[in-house]
């Protein structure tokens, strides 16, 4: 997740840039990691940015919404897992469901 942190930075830079596709692209990548950690709050943030992008509609509170999510998200992260797992986790990545699903658990259980 640490890797899409600055998400919602990137979103608005894109927009400010005129890139519409890059700007969903960012979007909906961030959508789909959160998904794949079980990361509601964020995954629902980036699913509205998304949509309001591809709807012309106004974004700039979904970026917020986005931005705020991912830091609280990030910091609980970094406060529960020591560096060094972080690094190792990077590495392994699994993709077992029973897997995914620990994930997923796990991040819920961070206080945010």
């Amino acid at each position: 997740m640490t890797k899409q942190a600055n998400a919602g930075v990137e979103v608005a830079e894109a927009l400010r840039k005129g890139d519409r596709e890059l700007t969903t692209r960012v979007a909906h990548t961030a959508k789909g990691v959160a998904g794949n950690l079980g990361i509601g709050q964020v995954q629902t943030a980036a699913e509205k940015v998304e949509r309001a992008i591809r709807q012309n509609a106004p974004v700039e509170a979904g970026i917020e919404e986005l931005n705020a999510s991912l830091g609280r998200m990030v910091e609980a992260i970094q406060r529960r897992v020591p560096l060094r797992d972080r690094r190792s986790a990077r590495l392994s990545g699994s993709s077992i469901p029973s897997e995914r699903r620990q994930r997923s658990q796990n991040y819920e259980n961070l206080s945010l």
